[in-house]
């Protein structure tokens, strides 16, 4: 089964959920594992709006397991495209 799923501003992981630059999420580990059981029910998952900083979609892959990879594309630079890239897991 294929899914695509467009996550929010995908990017920071804290220990707690807090809003951050622009009102973005910040992710805790209990929110990716929320996502984590969501996404384990599909073979494959198109993310959006993954970010820069790769922390929160490395901590989803952990909790998905080692069944799971990921191929993300380049971030996209300038201001219309936030540093986002695209990852299937």
């Amino acid at each position: 089964m294929v899914g695509t799923w467009n996550i929010r501003a995908l990017g920071d992981l804290t220990g707690k959920w807090l809003a951050g630059p622009k009102d973005s999420p910040n992710r805790d580990w209990h929110s990716i594992a929320c996502l984590a059981e969501v996404i384990c029910r599909f073979d494959v998952v198109a993310v959006q709006e993954s970010r820069r900083n790769p922390a929160a979609l490395k901590r989803l892959l952990a909790s998905l397991g080692p069944d799971w990879r990921v191929i993300i594309s380049d971030a996209t630079e300038g201001a219309a495209g936030n540093g986002e890239r695209i990852a299937f897991l």
